[in-house]
């Protein structure tokens, strides 16, 4: 290894060891703060495990931080679910499927050098190029539905970038076995310096303003005078039932108001207080459903008539949103107007 990698080496890991305390001191409770300072300290590992693998006389020592580095996939995924889907919690088998990455890639690092590829090392590398993929397929689905616009410039500057490079990265690994190029490994480590360098001077100069701030900021309060924009959607909404348009997309919405979709989108988001546009939407149409089941007239109606008249697609998509809004199923939320008000969904009068 140069004594200029060696060197930007150790500076990365100082400055992303330094990066990991300022977030969590900020905000241990910021799932974006936390989540952020997991892929950092993944990256921490990728940069000092060379070093204490080829520079140290305890190979041992190294094994941790070839865990972390294995995990830079798994991270990254973490991440861009907690900044593009809002109110994310990983499910619990997800950290199984981190350990078990983990796991792989520590085997084949244990079992030694070896002169081309074995299965170990083809199904490791698989395994973090899905973890990559995942992480596209969240930054790209909800893409023209989020209002947010600095975060729709961030999935293109920097996720989509970072998940390239990390994709290149494990690429390049891949076909090369044993130790890489001195040089590719001092351009890669160069251009990790320059990245996480840039960071950290964001992140302690701007304050309030740095990048994990704007991803972590707190969705928009509703602003107590709305725009005349911000009126004809509402009045689109309410009056009109625009919301019951199937499929209905936000350029579709902009070109009925006569508007501009970056125009709309920051009406919704700013004045209105939605960071996603299909939530915007899903919120009028199981409200409507929510308003009918408490009628005579649709105490029988199915709920998938009730949804797919109110806009929706599907009947998992309006469970699910009804669900998150009212924190319980249609089915419970008919029991409960039956158990409040018997002769009145019976048809009947006091």
């Amino acid at each position: 290894m140069l004594f200029a990698e060696l060197a930007m080496r150790t500076v990365v890991a100082t400055e992303l060891a330094l990066l990991c305390a300022v977030l969590l001191r900020a905000d241990k409770r910021n799932p974006v703060y936390l989540s952020s300072a997991a892929l950092l300290l993944c990256i921490l590992g990728y940069q000092m495990a060379p070093v204490l693998l080829h520079h140290t006389p305890w190979k041992q020592s190294a094994y941790p931080f070839i865990a972390l580095a294995v995990l830079v996939p798994a991270a990254f995924w973490h991440l861009s679910c907690t900044i593009f889907r809002d109110d994310f919690r990983a499910p619990g088998y997800v950290y199984i499927l981190a350990i078990l990455t983990a796991a792989l890639g520590l085997l084949g690092f244990s079992t030694g050098p070896r002169d081309q590829m074995d299965w170990i090392d083809w199904m490791s590398q698989t395994v973090k190029l899905v973890w990559v993929l995942a992480a596209f397929l969240v930054t790209l689905r909800d893409w023209r539905v989020d209002l947010v616009e600095h975060r729709r410039r961030f999935r293109s500057l920097v996720v989509l970038g970072g998940g390239i490079y990390i994709s290149v990265i494990m690429v390049v690994e891949l076909f090369i076995t044993g130790q890489a190029p001195a040089a590719m490994e001092l351009l890669n480590v160069s251009l990790i310096f320059l990245l996480v360098t840039g960071l950290t001077l964001n992140f302690l100069t701007i304050d309030r303003d740095n990048v994990f701030a704007r991803m972590a900021a707190p969705d928009a309060e509703p602003q107590a005078t709305c725009s005349p924009l911000a009126g004809k959607v509402i009045e689109s909404m309410e009056r009109d039932r625009t919301y019951a348009t199937e499929g209905l997309t936000l350029q579709q919405l902009a070109r009925q108001l006569q508007s501009q979709p970056h125009q709309l989108r920051r009406v919704i988001n700013g004045e209105l207080g939605y960071r996603n546009f299909n939530t915007f939407i899903n919120l009028y149409r199981v409200k409507e459903v929510a308003e009918r089941l408490a009628m005579v007239e649709y105490q029988d109606t199915p709920f998938l008539t009730l949804a797919l008249d109110a806009g929706f697609r599907s009947l998992a998509p309006f469970n699910r949103t009804f669900r998150d809004h009212f924190e319980m199923t249609p089915s419970e939320y008919r029991a409960s107007l039956t158990e409040h008000n018997p002769l009145k969904m019976n048809g009947e009068s006091r």
